[in-house]
């Protein structure tokens, strides 16, 4: 059976900074019982937490070479390529576990990953919906997976009609208390594969339709989500819909309450209404306090615009002890110590999470904290791994201050 001594030693190790320690101490333990499923699972994820992808595969392999016939290794197999963006192998590898099991869970995530691809394969994904009836009739998801699938095949009106009838079939399962009122959320999925970027607006007119005009707190979470999509093209779309659903949620779900306020403070931000941002960020924290992704994007925003960069510190370092050490929350604890005034500490968070993640934004903040420290020769090296790495609009901003600092 699984040792929990070992994961609570990885655990600590993560939080230490010490991905690679963590990992050998769960490596001993697999080499030790390399048939417990519990111990490999933990391992894979320690690894992917690592940014050690490769090697997570490995551990998966391994145990598809000892239980060919199980299909959970499959699916593991599948996520861990599905999280490094390798779309093809992570639906091969659930075609395989299809094959080994047919059940919901895997009929319904190997139809969204037929989905993700660019551009999708229409005719695989129905003809791995026709393989499956039985299943198709009963879900939601997969009955709109066939309508997009239709729709982008040119039977338009085939497929729109199939979005209907599965949005209505849904919240009857929602009402009978069959299912959750989030499993709407995957029909929104679908939604913007038939009304894409610019055509979110006929999205919410599609959906004003299916509703009768009385959309619920789900369906306008779903529409924001949307217009979020859109960037700060969809901006005021999106704070008109979410404000209309926290009216009709009045703070009674904590995880759309978050949810909303913080793509209503995401896109404030790009607009450049820091202030307003930072409330809205605020607000999400308040509604669910131990979520990181929620708690990691207030601390950043305490960074950029609070009087007191300090008031984010607490947020930041929550958001890092929960996610075991995720390295762009680490980027950001980093970042607010630097702007907090500690920055030899803040230098040493960042080295941390560059050891596990270089991005533009850990090198843009690495050059901020050696600058102010002096160094600028360090600082130049770190520039230019920021501009060789993608960055965003806002970072190439970031990055030409920086230039001109360098001067």
């Amino acid at each position: 059976t699984y040792n929990p001594a070992a994961v609570a030693k990885a655990d600590l190790l993560m939080l230490k900074g010490d991905p690679a320690a963590a990992v050998i101490e769960l490596e001993r333990f697999v080499r030790a019982a390399p048939s417990d499923a519990d111990g490999r699972r933990r391992l894979v994820q320690t690894l992917v937490d690592a940014g050690r992808a490769p090697r997570a595969i490995e551990v998966v392999r391994e145990a598809i070479s000892l239980s060919p016939n199980d299909a959970q290794w499959r699916v593991a197999l599948g996520e861990v390529e599905a999280g490094r963006g390798n779309l093809a192998a992570a639906i091969a590898a659930y075609e395989e576990a299809e094959r080994l099991r047919v059940d919901l869970n895997i009929v319904q995530r190997l139809a969204e990953l037929r989905l993700r691809r660019t551009p999708p394969n229409w005719e695989a994904v129905l003809a791995g919906l026709r393989a499956r009836p039985d299943l198709v009739q009963g879900s939601p998801f997969l009955q709109s997976a066939v309508g997009v699938a239709l729709h982008n095949s040119g039977e338009t009106k085939g497929g729109l009609e199939s979005m209907r009838s599965s949005y209505q079939f849904a919240k009857r399962l929602v009402a009978e208390g069959k299912a959750p009122p989030s499993s709407i959320d995957g029909w929104f999925q679908n939604l913007r594969l038939i009304y894409a970027g610019p055509r979110t607006a006929d999205a919410e007119t599609f959906l004003m339709e299916v509703s009768g005009g009385k959309p619920d707190i789900h369906d306008l979470r779903g529409i924001s989500e949307l217009w979020f999509a859109q960037g700060t093209a969809g901006a005021d779309r999106l704070i008109d819909a979410a404000t209309r659903g926290l009216a009709i949620d009045d703070k009674k779900d904590p995880v759309i309450t978050a949810r909303l306020n913080d793509m209503i403070g995401t896109v404030k931000y790009l607009k450049g209404d820091c202030k307003g941002a930072l409330a809205a960020l605020k607000n999400a924290v308040d509604a669910l306090p131990n979520e990181p992704a929620v708690l990691n994007n207030y601390a950043y925003l305490c960074g950029e615009c609070a009087d007191d960069p300090k008031v984010g510190l607490a947020a930041a370092e929550r958001a890092v002890l929960l996610s075991r050490g995720k390295a762009e929350y680490l980027d950001t604890l980093g970042y607010v110590q630097a702007r907090s005034g500690d920055l030899e500490k803040g230098l040493a968070t960042l080295q941390q999470a560059l050891g596990k993640l270089s991005n533009a934004s850990v090198h843009i903040h690495l050059a901020q904290v050696l600058l102010d420290l002096g160094r600028k020769q360090e600082a130049q090296s770190h520039v230019t791994a920021a501009g060789d790495l993608n960055p965003d609009p806002i970072q190439m901003k970031q990055i030409k201050a920086l230039i001109e600092r360098l001067r």
